[in-house]
């Protein structure tokens, strides 16, 4: 919202001057800026008039007859400013006082103005903007006629916005944001107009610089809109240049007339490419020189075009043309249309829907048994340290343990910790990375321009010690100049370190195609590792769980334990039935079929999964997102129990999550090794994180005492 202080005021029409600067003038051949001093120049005025009225008044005879015919309506008041002596320049309503102007001039030859009351030249209302808010008037006269249907023609666009940038940005100032704000443009349109302007002005000065006219606007527009074109040119973003010196004579060679010397006389050879449709066929074809140099060599865009070999893309773009030509013309008749061609349109789209390329829904890989790095553990994570993760910055926590409870309220950084530790376990594995991304977010798939933003703005680095070693992973997302496909967007790269060994992977991520691996090592995770949330669900983990759990004897004890929660479960099944695995329970309650085990209630379900967990993450760590949720508070005690032995029969390091005192209170009550317990309450104050940290023994004795609540306090 534009705020100005404006005052409306009534003056002789003499007292009014065209503004000679105003941009409806600054594409004219020559045009030349005018000092504000000589403003009122006789002989400025009269060129100034002479750019609105255009020939033969064209440009404002449409006004004129207005007056004469209907009088001066002020819908909208000419906006004016001071320039001293009772003198105002026009800021907005040039072509208004032009017109009065003349019907003034006619008035005082005593000729008809039509229904015009003359006490208007005399009092001629304006409203006088504050001679200071040189940029609120700039944004004002954009609003007209960048914003509004009253636009100035593009070049005339681009030399007011880059005017206004360059006059008004400064380190406290952004004024890209606010022209884009205040004009309702895009940011890269805005740019895109800039870079046009300034390749433009190299023109200008270049050998074929008297050639410019406004309509090449558009080509120049079309060369800096290609990413490849910018490439060749060797363009530079900061000064707005293009460095290349050498392609950038040819490509204004193209653009122009060129005069060669003849037998007799000098010839003038017409321009290679003057449409922007070859501007845009051009950049296929950009790179390959063999194609640049028939071009040249018969100054004839066509050729060049025959010669490359991608001449294919011109092909579909040709037919893209084509289609998109006939389905205009057939838009008019699309409610007249007989049965039977609606029968044939559609058989035609079943075909057409085959080659419209889809948004790749990328990663979605089953999950894999990724090399194991330590084979033996003995010692876990003991010290964790995230110099950059989410709302996590150069936070370090230690003394972890076997059993690690992190409490606190929303917002403390509770479930973006434990993802942390599961991204440092699986290490330059991308497979993981992206799944945890996918799962978490509730996706089906990952939206390739859905990663791109998440992951241009968010580096990881995560390191700590396990197994008495140091690790460590950073995963950074940038553009890498080798790669090629045109619809790409950003190449992430993990690298993780174990000690003095390192793995990297590296992968292309493009809108329209699948992910790339272009470099990557053997994928190397710490040791095993399931991440257990409420809010998401692992079918590939549970599958991976029960698999693992069979194997080493553990399934049975976790049917065991869930007979314990409902006694009339006499056993659970994996089944394959109709293509689908299910597990399928055997009950007292239903004798004559078996039901799903979805059909019983959440938090049966989540003891079953969490329990499986521990038979896949031998020897590794198992990560509980809010532990309590769906489970009743009855079980809280045996389940806390049930999770700690087997924590210490599969050697699994646990770390876990809750909002529930009664939860935390269960693991010092089930009086189960209470010594390998750490407990952290986690704050978050000004978006700095850190904790306090109780040793179980300690933790057990403030419950006995003074039943503290851990989870910290408002």
């Amino acid at each position: 919202m534009i705020e100005e202080q404006k005052t409306k005021k009534s003056y002789h029409i003499k007292n009014f001057y065209l503004d000679p600067n105003n941009y409806r003038f600054v594409d004219q051949k020559n045009y030349k800026f005018i000092e504000p001093e000589n403003i009122t120049d006789e002989q400025v005025q009269k060129k100034a008039r002479t750019f609105i009225e255009g020939n033969k008044r064209d440009n404002i005879q449409d006004l004129i007859d207005s007056f004469k015919t209907n009088g001066y309506v002020p819908v909208e008041r000419i906006q004016v400013k001071s320039i001293g002596n009772n003198q105002y320049v026009v800021l907005e309503g040039n072509r208004r006082l032009s017109a009065l102007q003349i019907l003034f001039e006619e008035y005082e030859q005593e000729r008809d103005i039509g229904k015009l009351n003359p006490s208007i030249f005399k009092k001629l209302e304006v409203e006088e903007h504050d001679k200071e808010l040189e940029q609120t008037h700039m944004l004002v006269m954009g609003l007209k006629h960048i914003g509004s249907n009253k636009k100035w023609a593009s070049i005339n666009q681009a030399k007011f916005i880059r005017d206004y940038i360059d006059k008004f940005d400064g380190d406290t100032y952004d004024a890209e944001e606010s022209a884009c704000k205040t004009l309702g443009i895009s940011k890269q349109k805005l740019r895109r107009f800039v870079k046009a302007l300034s390749l433009i002005e190299q023109y200008q000065i270049s050998d074929f610089g008297d050639q410019f006219t406004n309509d090449k606007f558009s080509l120049f527009e079309e060369i800096v809109k290609s990413p490849d074109i910018r490439v060749w040119l060797d363009w530079d973003d900061t000064e707005y240049n293009a460095k290349d010196i050498v392609n950038k004579e040819r490509l204004f060679n193209w653009i122009s007339f060129v005069e060669i010397d003849g037998e007799e006389e000098e010839l003038i050879l017409e321009p290679i490419i003057t449409k922007s449709i070859e501007i845009r066929q051009l950049k296929i074809f950009i790179n390959e020189e063999k194609a640049l140099n028939i071009m040249e060599e018969y100054r004839d865009f066509t050729k060049g075009l025959i010669n490359s070999k991608n001449k294919e893309q011109i092909n579909i773009q040709e037919s893209i043309g084509d289609l998109r030509n006939n389905i205009y013309s057939l838009l008019p008749y699309k409610d007249h249309m007989e049965f039977e061609l609606k029968k044939e349109l559609e058989e035609i789209y079943k075909e057409f829907i085959k080659i419209i390329p889809s948004k790749s829904t990328i990663w979605d890989k089953k999950a894999t048994n990724n090399s194991i790095y330590f084979k033996t553990v003995n010692s876990h994570f003991n010290m964790l340290e995230i110099k950059k993760y989410k709302i996590f910055d150069n936070f370090k926590i230690e003394k972890l343990n076997k059993i690690n409870i992190f409490a606190g309220y929303n917002n403390s950084g509770k479930t973006s910790l434990l993802e942390a530790i599961y991204i440092l376990s699986k290490q330059n594995d991308m497979n993981s990375f992206l799944n945890i991304l996918k799962l978490k977010n509730k996706f089906t798939s990952l939206d390739p321009i859905w990663l791109y933003n998440y992951i241009k703005n968010s580096d990881i680095d995560i390191s700590g010690i396990f197994n008495k070693q140091n690790v460590s992973v950073q995963i950074t997302s940038s553009k890498d100049k080798k790669a090629q496909k045109s619809d790409y967007l950003t190449t992430i790269e993990i690298s993780s370190h174990i000690e003095k060994e390192s793995y990297n992977s590296k992968t292309y991520i493009s809108e329209y195609s699948s992910m790339v691996s272009v470099s990557i090592d053997e994928d190397v995770n710490l040791c095993r590792s399931m991440f257990k949330s409420p809010y998401f669900y692992n079918e590939d983990d549970l599958l991976l769980s029960h698999k693992s759990s069979v194997e080493r004897k553990l399934f049975e004890k976790v049917k065991s334990f869930i007979k314990k929660i409902d006694s009339n479960i006499n056993d659970i099944d994996l089944t394959n039935a109709y293509g689908m695995k299910r597990f399928l329970v055997d009950t007292e309650l239903i004798k004559d079929r078996r039901i799903d085990l979805t059909s019983y209630g959440e938090g049966l379900q989540r003891v079953f999964e969490i329990a499986l967990a521990f038979g896949y993450a031998k020897d590794g760590i198992v990560l509980i997102d809010e532990i309590e949720t769906a489970i009743h508070h009855s079980l809280l005690i045996e389940f806390t129990r049930f999770i700690q032995e087997l924590s210490n029969e599969f050697n699994v390091q646990v770390f876990i999550t809750s909002h529930s005192k009664e939860c935390i209170d269960a693991f010092i009550e089930n009086q189960y090794n209470t010594q390998d317990i750490s407990a952290y309450i986690l704050e978050n104050k000004e978006n700095k994180i850190s904790y306090k940290y109780s040793d179980g023994a300690r933790l057990s004795q403030l419950l006995n005492s003074i039943n503290i609540d851990i989870r910290g306090t408002k």
